[in-house]
């Protein structure tokens, strides 16, 4: 038997992990990267799963769910199972033993269910299905097929004989509303819902008594299962039907489009079928495209022309927006929130970036949900006074006040240089030498707190305390208030934290003060070290920064507490996804650098930042007008396809590492370096310490708003329990 909570492999690579961390209820998470197809050891592994469950009379449900967001179960890999002709047999064998079974099993089914893995959920006594992300689908006739794993014996059963010829000679995909509707899931909820809510029913259920659960299913079974005689018959003809001439064109057609991948075509499987039965390419040219609207019905075309990305279809869609956008509207005005001009090509969001002239950074470069950010003459909450030059900076092209309240972020040239040159030293490769030993005793800590338990938190136990702590330290603002910044700045920017303030609900009133006494207090006593020390001994033109300037650099890095958290969760969520790739990192630790510039790149941590156009000038054939705002997506020009191939995919060999994560330009960030330290430090101790770490990701709460911060704020995993590493201590 395993140890509760720890991932089993069963052969390599493992086609699922079994987490039995809940008295009484089993998780079973599909993960066979790059779209979980089932292939016939597969088929074996779960066979084996039946024979561990009819073990353990402990268990009285089972829950099914993905590792992959985007594929619950693709398919069935039809040329690996043809080499084992026998494999439905078992397929069939082992379906009946599912269904059969003194336990529950519930599918909880995010992203494509199609062919063999739809027969499978059906196999489920229970199907639960995220509204905006699960697609259901056997698309076998559509490449000359028939569905041969139980769909044509469970459908009609469950939604009816209509129905059932509807979605089977159609082969189409259906989301998540009309399978509901239909019947083929119990519901569908809001993927935000369904976490919690298949989370409650299997401990209801599994608080109950298990012979009774099993007797009451027992007698139900009467009146909806298939027998195994009409199981055989799907069986017996899908075979055969691969010789069919007809069969053998269509599947041809499959090759070189994606099958087998994560591709466009797998995502929208059912959407290419309609030109493949036409003799000729001619003929097929003819047929309807695809269209960029997605099997939930969500329509990118829609969404670009009122683009807001504020909006809760953002996040979810928002791969497929930039996609559609790139595409066909790479500069695209939308009214919503005051109106502005998104861009979303790589070169012209270099461009912008790189002219200052043409476009500022002074009025406001974050962007807010109401309207464009209005500048104001005080600074902060404390409504300070801006004292010296930067006091007569002047008015925007609508008469707006500057914003200036990160600085040297909010300048423009040649201010922003000379204030950029003064805050640079801390973060210089010396002095970054310096503070690595620190970083690394301070990761090693916070693993020590957690290794012996076998389960923790990422961003609660690890990389928000790494992040904030550090961030206290490299200031010079006291360690033990890292939580009460941590917990303000990730609710205001991400809609919720991942750890709790020291100090109850503190305000941003009162950490401008504390931020502000602080500098105060160090003009006296200065300490040292920290970039508060650092800017107090600072000139611009030969005269010392004002103390509002001191906090406005401050307010910038502060940032650090929920942007460097937020990323970091990303790559362990990838790594946790993709065993194989750690693997390779572990192995080849030379590989760890280049990894982090493709997860920066592929999970941006903040998706985007404004600029306001100050003369008329042409953009990717729109003019825009002096006085307009502009959205520059980062997050759009690390997935450009024209810059990097495959964007969506992390390609540890990738040669082009000129992601815009950082920015691009005057503005790129000046904290790039100690961002990318603490993500190396962090990440390579976790490889080394506790390489066999699992994501459960049914406890994963990603950020609510990704134009600002994009990742997580809660990422649950569990491992195998370590020693404990010791050293010296720091006391935060």
């Amino acid at each position: 038997m395993s140890q509760p909570g720890v991932a089993q492999h069963r052969g390599d690579p493992s086609q699922f992990n079994i987490e039995r961390s809940y008295p009484g209820r089993w998780t079973i998470t599909f993960s066979n990267p790059p779209i979980n197809m089932f292939v016939p050891a597969t088929i074996d592994e779960l066979r084996a799963l039946m024979a561990e469950l009819d073990a353990d009379p402990s268990v009285k449900v089972i829950v099914f769910q993905s590792a992959n967001p985007d594929f619950f179960v693709a398919h069935l890999d039809v040329a690996k199972a043809a080499e084992r002709p026998g494999v439905l047999d078992l397929w069939r064998d082992f379906v009946l033993r599912l269904s059969s079974a003194p336990i529950v099993s519930i599918a909880k089914i995010r992203g494509r269910t199609r062919g063999i893995g739809n027969e499978f959920a059906l196999a489920c006594d229970m199907r639960f299905a995220g509204r905006q992300s699960a697609v259901f689908g056997n698309p076998e006739v559509g490449v000359g097929l028939v569905p041969g794993g139980g769909a044509m014996e469970w459908l009609p059963r469950l939604i009816g004989r209509s129905r059932a010829l509807e979605f089977v000679l159609s082969a189409d995909d259906f989301d998540a509303e009309i399978a509901e509707r239909y019947g083929w899931v119990n519901r569908a909820l809001n993927d935000i819902d369904l976490d919690s809510f298949v989370d409650a029913l299997a401990l209801r259920l599994a608080s109950f008594d298990r012979k009774t659960l099993a007797t009451a299913k027992a007698q139900l079974n009467r009146f909806g299962m298939p027998t195994s005689a009409e199981l055989q018959s799907s069986n017996d003809i899908i075979f055969p039907m691969l010789a069919w001439p007809d069969a053998h064109a269509r599947r041809g057609k499959l090759r070189g489009i994606g099958y087998g991948v994560r591709s466009d075509f797998e995502l929208n499987f059912g959407r290419y079928l309609t030109g493949f039965g036409h003799a000729d390419d001619a003929t097929a040219a003819k047929q309807p495209k695809p269209t960029d609207k997605t099997d939930t019905g969500f329509d990118p075309a829609t969404f670009a022309k009122r683009f807001n990305e504020f909006s809760p279809e953002y996040g979810p869609h928002f791969r497929e927006v930039y996609r559609h956008m790139r595409a066909n509207c790479p500069v695209a005005h939308t009214d919503e929130r005051g109106g502005s001009w998104v861009v979303t090509r790589y070169e012209d969001i270099a461009r912008v970036a790189r002219d200052s002239e043409t476009f500022s950074s002074s009025y406001g470069v974050f962007s807010s949900p109401t309207s464009p950010q209005q500048g104001k003459r005080g600074f902060g909450p404390l409504n300070e006074e801006r004292t010296g030059p930067l006091a007569a900076y002047p008015s925007g092209p609508n008469g707006e006040a500057p914003r200036l309240d990160f600085l040297p972020l909010e300048l423009d040239p040649p201010l922003h240089g000379q204030y950029r040159k003064a805050v640079e030293a801390p973060f210089s490769h010396e002095a970054l030498s310096e503070m690595a030993p620190w970083i690394l005793a301070l990761a090693d800590q916070l693993i020590d707190a957690v290794i012996d338990k076998g389960e923790a938190d990422f961003c609660r136990d690890l990389s928000t305390p790494l992040a904030s702590i550090y961030t206290m330290k490299f200031l010079g603002l006291p360690l033990e208030d890292w939580s009460d910044y941590a917990w303000f700045i990730q609710s205001a920017r991400s809609g919720s934290s991942s750890v709790q303030p020291r100090t109850k609900n503190p305000s941003e009133l009162e950490l401008h003060e504390r931020v502000a006494a602080e500098v105060v207090r160090q003009r006296t006593r200065p300490l040292p070290s920290g970039v508060i020390a650092h800017l107090l001994e600072a000139t611009i033109d030969g005269r010392k920064l004002e103390t509002w300037e001191i906090e406005a650099f401050i307010w910038l890095l502060l940032g650090n507490v929920a942007t460097t958290p937020a990323a970091m969760a990303s790559g362990f969520v990838w790594l946790s996804r993709n065993p194989e790739q750690r693997r390779r990192i572990i192995e080849r630790p030379e590989l760890l650098p280049g990894a982090i510039e493709e997860l920066l790149r592929v999970f941006q941590p903040f998706h985007a930042l404004t600029r306001t156009v100050l003369r008329d000038v042409e953009l990717g054939g729109q003019s825009l007008k002096a006085g307009e705002h502009v959205l520059l997506s980062w997050a759009s020009g690390n997935l450009d396809e024209t810059e990097f191939p495959n964007p969506d995919q992390v390609d540890l060999d990738r040669a082009n590492k000129r992601h815009m994560s950082f920015g691009v330009g005057r503005h790129y960030c000046v904290g790039a370096d100690t961002v990318r330290l603490e993500f190396q430090t962090m990440l390579g101790q976790i490889l080394r310490r506790m390489p066999d770490f699992r994501v459960e990701e049914a406890g994963l709460r990603p950020t609510l708003v990704p134009v600002v911060v994009a990742g997580y704020t809660r990422v649950p995993f569990v491992f195998a329990p370590g020693r404990k590493v010791g050293g010296s201590h720091i006391d935060y």
